[in-house]
C-alpha cells in the first residue's frame, strides 16, 4: 500500500513538473517597451526653393505596437524616439529647410501601428502607416496622403526584430511615396500646383 501511494505521488510529481516545464518553454518573449525606428528618405529635390517644415503626430496614442492577448489584456510598445522627430530630422537632412519661408510643408502622422491579435496559439499581424502632407504658399494649397498596409499575416510567435524591420520599411516607403507624389513635388520645386 505504501509503495503504491509512493508510486502515485511520483507520477503526479512527474506530470506536474512536465506541465510546469512545458508552460515555461511556450511562454512568449517579453514585449519590449520600445522599438528602434529609423527614417531614411531618398527624396532630394532638384534646385528646390526654401521650405518651412512642421511634422505633427495626430495619433491619439503614441505606441507603434499593440499586442492584444485577449479582449481585456493588451501590451504596448512605443518607439525609442518620437516618429515625428525622426521624420523631421530626416527631411531637414534632405530638403532645404529654413525657419521661415514662403512655402510651408506640414507632414501629419495619421497612423503608424502594428497590431498583433492573439487567435488561439497564433497571432494575426496587421501593419498600417498613413502619412499626409499639406503644402501652402500664400493662398495656394496642395494636399496628399499615402497609406501602406501589410497583412493580415498569421505567425506562431512574435518576432520583435522582424516587426521592427517591417514597421521601419513601411514608414520609409510611405514617406518616400508621399514626397515623390508629382503634384506635391511640383509645388515644392516651383511654388505652384
Amino acid at each position: 500500500m505504501k509503495a503504491t501511494l509512493y508510486s502515485i505521488k511520483r507520477v503526479y510529481f512527474c506530470v506536474f513538473a512536465g506541465l510546469c516545464l512545458s508552460a515555461c518553454t511556450s511562454a512568449p518573449a517579453p514585449t519590449p517597451p520600445a522599438l528602434q525606428l529609423s527614417v531614411q528618405s531618398s527624396v532630394v529635390l532638384a534646385t528646390p526653393q526654401p521650405i518651412q517644415l512642421t511634422v505633427s503626430d495626430r495619433r491619439t496614442q503614441n505606441h507603434i505596437l499593440r499586442i492584444e492577448h485577449s479582449l481585456d489584456h493588451a501590451e504596448f510598445a512605443t518607439s525609442t524616439q518620437p516618429v515625428a522627430t525622426l521624420i523631421s530630422e530626416e527631411l531637414q537632412r534632405t530638403l532645404p529647410i529654413v525657419g521661415q519661408a514662403d512655402t510651408h510643408l506640414h507632414i501629419y502622422i495619421e497612423q503608424a501601428l502594428v497590431r498583433a491579435v492573439r487567435r488561439g496559439n497564433e497571432y494575426e499581424l496587421q501593419h498600417e502607416v498613413v502619412l499626409s502632407a499639406v503644402v501652402t504658399q500664400g493662398n495656394n494649397v496642395v494636399r496628399s496622403e499615402m497609406t501602406t498596409t501589410m497583412g493580415p499575416q498569421t505567425v506562431r510567435r512574435l518576432d520583435y526584430g522582424r516587426i521592427e524591420r517591417d514597421i521601419n520599411r513601411n514608414i520609409n516607403a510611405t514617406l518616400s511615396a508621399l514626397m515623390k507624389e508629382s503634384e506635391l513635388q511640383q509645388f515644392l520645386l516651383v511654388g505652384s500646383p
